[in-house]
């Protein structure tokens, strides 16, 4: 037992409540308190059972809950924490983001001695999607300079005076809608996970959040390095709410993509921009974000005149669903003009909302039409037979 003890709050991490215990013990830092105890740091960091067996044995501390609010290697760069899967990639665990206010509402009216040590971090705070606390409406912060890894009290005690009078406030417009999700998943109250939420792992719901949440707000072609963390605390409350809708909240905002203006000979790369970089690619690349992949490749399917050795998405196309007018000249030797034509004159409509040379129409049913006229000899070919230009026709 700890001469001095500090309370391990339910939604602390467990590295945050040792490196508490340690300075609280007049200490300089956790990794004096794990060779005191002739515990591995790097076992203890990486949630090796008996080393957190043995800290939970010396500081009273109820084992199951140590071990739960600790993270645990496991394979592929993965980690446990509060009987989440999460990727190491959606996870910041060697530093400490913190919310200023959750900080000093912990410390209380005076900042001392005795009270510094109350501050603690929470389990969601190391999660990256998450950028602002949804009580304090307060972007997360890192110490302005990085302290030792894993030590959450020497990164951040010589930055509490300034962290108490509110110089490190950043406010945001956002709500913490992921954020407050993310903290009640990791606290085991079970809220509702409607939609794509009962479908991806808790980091990955954050990371779709954002990316989503940027292609609504700032357009197809968006790029992180030019926005700040505001832009993707905010744009991440969108995103929620789209994954929130299940399929269908998911389709509107890949319609919105679709449809919107762009070149003509523009392909789904370009149309669905960074979104669709990002699932092919980046960092959406990942099987943990299958669900969302899956559902992007039928949209391309479903709304764009692809042919055999197309690509859609990952896979080579195989069997021609919609041709344009384009696709459907190019194919038959005809002028687009011509074929325009002669669909109008079959009183072929397409139904989605694209330009006329864009718009898409039922495969066979072009083929009907233009099969009619296929047995005379096309224009291009009957050029070639002749040996004549399109001039001296």
């Amino acid at each position: 037992m700890f001469p001095v003890q500090v309370e391990f709050h339910r939604d602390e991490l467990l590295v945050s409540y040792a490196a508490r215990t340690a300075r609280a013990n007049g200490l300089l830092g956790v990794e004096d308190l794990f060779k005191d105890l002739e515990i591995s740091a790097q076992a203890f960091h990486a949630g090796d059972s008996s080393a957190i067996e043995r800290f939970a044995s010396v500081a009273e501390i109820n084992p199951e809950r140590a071990r739960a609010q600790t993270f645990h290697a496991v394979a592929d760069d993965r980690f446990t924490i509060a009987d989440e899967l999460l990727s190491d990639k959606h996870l910041l665990r060697r530093q400490f983001r913190v919310c200023p206010a959750c900080m000093r509402a912990d410390i209380g009216p005076e900042l001392t001695r005795e009270t510094a040590p109350r501050a603690y971090a929470r389990i969601a705070w190391s999660l990256t999607p998450v950028h602002s606390c949804p009580i304090h409406h307060l972007l997360l912060v890192l110490p302005p300079e990085p302290g030792t890894n894993f030590d959450f009290t020497h990164g951040w005690e010589p930055w509490l005076f300034e962290l108490f009078e509110g110089d490190l406030d950043k406010p945001t417009q956002a709500e913490g809608k992921y954020e407050a999700f993310a903290a009640a998943v990791l606290n085991g109250e079970n809220p509702p996970k409607p939609g794509y939420l009962a479908r991806l792992d808790l980091g990955a719901i954050g990371a779709a959040a954002e990316a989503m949440g940027l292609s609504s707000t700032h357009g197809a072609k968006w790029s992180k390095t030019e926005l700040s963390a505001e832009d993707a605390a905010v744009a991440s409350d969108v995103g929620f709410e789209v994954l929130s809708g299940g399929e269908p909240g998911v389709q509107s905002l890949f319609d919105e993509l679709r449809f919107s203006k762009g070149k003509p000979q523009e392909r789904p790369p370009g149309r669905y921009g960074t979104l669709h970089e990002w699932l092919l690619r980046g960092g959406g690349a990942g099987a943990e974000f299958a669900p969302l992949q899956d559902h992007l490749s039928r949209h391309i399917q479903d709304t764009w005149p692809l042919g055999p050795k197309d690509i859609c998405f990952r896979s080579k196309v195989t069997v021609r669903r919609f041709h344009s007018i384009l696709t459907a000249a190019a194919q038959y030797g005809l002028r687009p003009g011509q074929v325009q034509d002669l669909l109008n004159g079959a009183g072929m409509q397409g139904a989605l909302p694209l330009p006329e040379y864009e718009q898409i129409y039922d495969a066979r049913a072009v083929e009907v039409v233009l099969d009619r006229v296929s047995s005379s000899v096309s224009l291009q070919a009957a050029l070639k037979l002749l040996g004549l230009t399109r001039n001296q026709m």
